[in-house]
C-alpha cells in the first residue's frame, strides 16, 4: 500500500485535538443553539475517528500504531464558526487525499457522511 498510515494518524490527531476544542467551547457557551450544535459535534467527532482508525488498521494492521502515536493536535480556534470551518476545510483536504486509493472507498464515504453532519451543526449553530 503506498499512502501512508502517518497521513492518517495526523488526521486522526486532528480530530481528536478538535474534539477536545469542541468540548472547551460546548462548555463555555451561553448560546443554547450553540450548545446544542457543539453537543452533536463531539458525538460526530469521536465517531468518525474510530471509524478511520479501525478501518486503517484492518487495512495496514494493529503493530502499525505504536504507544504514544495517538497526541491530539492542539487546535486554537476560540470560536464556532471558526472552528466548524477549519473541520470541514481539513477533512475535505483529507477526503481528496484519497482520492483514487480503492482500500479508502468506505473511508471516503464516511468522511462525506461526517462533512454532512458538520455542516447540518454549522446551521443549527446559526439558529439563535
Amino acid at each position: 500500500m503506498e499512502y501512508k498510515f502517518s497521513n492518517i494518524l495526523d488526521f486522526a490527531n486532528f480530530i481528536l485535538g478538535c474534539y477536545a476544542r469542541v468540548k472547551e467551547l460546548h462548555w463555555r457557551t451561553q448560546s443554547k443553539a450553540i450548545h446544542e450544535s457543539l453537543d452533536n459535534m463531539t458525538w460526530s467527532l469521536s465517531n468518525i475517528l474510530d471509524r478511520i482508525m479501525e478501518q486503517s488498521l484492518s487495512i495496514y494492521g494493529r503493530e502499525v500504531l505504536n504507544s504514544g502515536d495517538v497526541q491530539a493536535t492542539v487546535i486554537v480556534c476560540d470560536n464556532f464558526e471558526d472552528l466548524i470551518n477549519l473541520v470541514n476545510t481539513t477533512t475535505v483536504e483529507f477526503k481528496n487525499s484519497l482520492d483514487g486509493v480503492s482500500e479508502f472507498k468506505a473511508m471516503s464515504s464516511e468522511l462525506d457522511n461526517f462533512i454532512f453532519e458538520t455542516n447540518i451543526d454549522k446551521y443549527r449553530g446559526e439558529l439563535v
